[in-house]
């Protein structure tokens, strides 16, 4: 699945890309499409920003919290302990629990 998604945006950032240069070969200037396009062009470029921004923050929380788990459990191991200190527990916990928090 994620190679699916991957080859889709790559595949979009060329086409993107191509079509800008060809309009930018071509001497065609946005500037001339009417207010309403450039208006609705702002925004979806706006909302496209804003998922990545959500998508990224998403990814950095994702692996910060398995890079604590991992630290908690290294320390646990090094400290001779058989079960993880209650904070890797909690986070664990937290983290299965995650999806159940939904209101259905």
């Amino acid at each position: 699945m994620r190679s699916r998604v991957a080859t889709f945006c790559f595949g979009l950032g060329l086409f993107v890309g191509g079509a800008a240069s060809v309009g930018l070969l071509f001497g065609f200037e946005p500037s001339r499409l009417p207010p309403a396009l450039l208006d609705i062009a702002a925004y979806k470029l706006a909302f496209i920003a804003a998922l990545a921004l959500l998508g990224v923050g998403a990814v950095v929380r994702r692996y910060e919290l398995r890079a604590r788990r991992a630290e908690l459990e290294a320390a646990a191991s090094h400290s001779g302990q058989l079960e993880p200190p209650d904070a890797a527990n909690e986070l664990e916990r937290a983290m299965r629990t995650k999806g159940r928090d939904r209101v259905e």
